[in-house]
């Protein structure tokens, strides 16, 4: 069972309005707290034009204690404010 610590990273708002990129990387644990490596990730959010949505993609790479790519990573995201 792996197990993850905090991401860390940043945000910026993009030349569009309301389009905003979200990096970060956090750290992965094996179940004997032993370092399993890390995950970079990159997203690219867009904000509804009602303010009350969201939807983005992102890509990134799962890497290894050394660094290297063990596997890509990719998808998209949908968000709606529930209140």
């Amino acid at each position: 069972m792996l197990t993850r610590g905090t991401a860390f990273g940043n945000w910026r708002r993009g030349a569009a309005a309301g389009s905003y990129t979200a990096n970060f990387v956090f750290f992965r644990f094996n179940s004997d707290s032993s370092y399993a490596g890390s995950q970079k990730v990159a997203r690219t959010l867009s904000l509804g034009a009602d303010n009350n949505s969201l939807t983005g993609t992102l890509e990134g790479a799962l890497l290894d204690p050394a660094g290297a790519v063990v596997a890509p990573v990719c998808g998209s995201e949908v968000a709606a404010r529930v209140f």
